[in-house]
């Protein structure tokens, strides 16, 4: 049984409240401070003797009762928790910030304290107001969507909220709204990047030499900059009868597991004399923040290139950027003209869905897509003669498109390898 009571030395004092003594539902002993009436204080002790046979009884909705508590929380707090979630997934720092920013902001505009204010029509409002003041690109707008999307999912799977809010929720189609375009280097481009950087003075501790053996493995093995960082000499296994490859360990890769991305057979040659004389145990390319405008556009403009170009596409202007991640385009782009099997086109691109790395690498260019026409529909001979011209001109050709690059292997020498 319950008992309500006051110490001795509170008997009769005003201002002071009773207590009460329960036994949970494990059987265990517990004090909760009630009200100044006694009465009350009575009425709370049954209520929470009578919860805890409920419990004890299996005859409580324990999925309800965490709801109810959850809806009683500020939305802050949630938002705490979800973000220390992310991290604890292994999120990075910069992901993590991201996110909870784009959700932070709608959620204090809009004025939501609670679980309860969570409203898919008013948020779509919001971004939709927002999209037309500021003039805020659909990538913009569906990096906000994507992120309040995980964030509810969330909620939802961990008994948070009876149903997800924002589930109905579809991004905005990006592909006529966009603001920000990533170009291709082609293979004269690389070329001369390449040459030009080896000859440079040092920048943030890189040499010029340093500098265009990234831009080479990069553009050779569609690693992303991050990936890149963080390899070390014992990274590489150029040695043996196995095919030359660099090695990414789980925690620096997207996927989250170690992956082996095999390295042409001409730059592993390089690779090896200039890993020589680097010290084991140290990262290669400890490249500085925002690395793109300090390191990577001073070399392109030494090779005649922009890191921006700015187009005006009707009443919109649309910069078209060389940056870190356009060596992986420029990777992609070469295999995906190579006529690959689309499985192997995959793999190489480390994609779990093909489609990805067809719609956003592909980039194919007018002059393939002529080629192919002409190789279809005219003569065959003059067909397969403009294929030749135009890989030469264009530099699709998956040999041509990487300085120093070795000739496509037939199937069975690829297999071998």
């Amino acid at each position: 049984m319950a008992t309500v009571w006051k110490r001795a030395s509170e008997q009769g004092k005003a201002g002071t409240k009773w207590k009460v003594t329960f036994r949970d539902a494990d059987g265990k002993s517990k004090t909760r401070t009630a009200y100044h009436d006694r009465r009350e204080s009575e009425r709370l002790a049954a209520e929470l003797e009578d919860a805890a046979l409920k419990r004890r009884e299996g005859r409580i909705d324990l999925a309800g009762e965490k709801l109810a508590v959850a809806a009683k929380r500020s939305l802050v707090d949630h938002l705490s928790e979800y973000k220390a979630f992310l991290t604890d997934k292994g999120s990075s720092t910069g992901h993590v910030k991201e996110t909870i920013a784009a959700i932070e902001k709608p959620i204090t505009s809009l004025g939501w304290v609670c679980l309860g204010d969570l409203n898919a029509p008013a948020l779509m409002r919001a971004l939709s107001d927002e999209q037309t003041k500021l003039r805020l690109s659909a990538r913009t707008i569906n990096a906000r969507i994507v992120a309040f999307k995980g964030f509810s999912r969330w909620l939802a799977q961990f008994g948070r909220l009876s149903a997800d809010p924002f589930a109905p929720l579809k991004k905005l189609r990006e592909s006529d709204d966009r603001r920000r375009v990533r170009r291709v280097l082609t293979s004269e481009e690389l070329a001369k990047l390449v040459s030009k950087t080896a000859k440079a003075p040092m920048l943030f501790g890189l040499s010029g030499k340093d500098r265009a053996m990234l831009y080479r493995l990069l553009a050779e093995t569609g690693l992303r900059r991050s990936e890149a960082e963080s390899l070390k000499p014992g990274s590489f296994r150029l040695g043996g009868k196995e095919c030359p490859a660099v090695v990414v360990d789980a925690a620096y890769s997207k996927r989250k597991r170690e992956d082996v991305q095999p390295i042409p057979a001409p730059l592993a040659t390089e690779l090896r004399r200039w890993l020589a004389s680097k010290p084991a145990g140290e990262r290669l390319w400890p490249l500085p923040d925002k690395a793109a405008i300090s390191v990577l556009a001073p070399d392109l403009e030494r090779a005649g290139l922009k890191y921006e170009i700015e187009e005006k596409r009707g009443e919109v202007k649309v910069l078209s950027v060389l940056d870190f991640h356009s060596f992986r385009h420029s990777y992609c782009s070469v295999l995906s003209a190579s006529n690959l099997p689309i499985k192997v086109l995959t793999d190489l691109a480390r994609h779990s869905d093909p489609r990805l790395t067809l719609r956003t690498y592909g980039h194919p260019r007018l002059a393939d897509q002529r080629a192919a026409v002409d190789a279809a529909f005219g003569p065959k001979q003059k067909a397969k003669e403009t294929v030749s011209q135009s890989a030469k001109k264009t530099g699709t050709d998956a040999a041509d498109a990487i300085p120093n690059a070795p000739k496509r292997a037939a199937p069975a020498q690829r297999k071998a390898c």
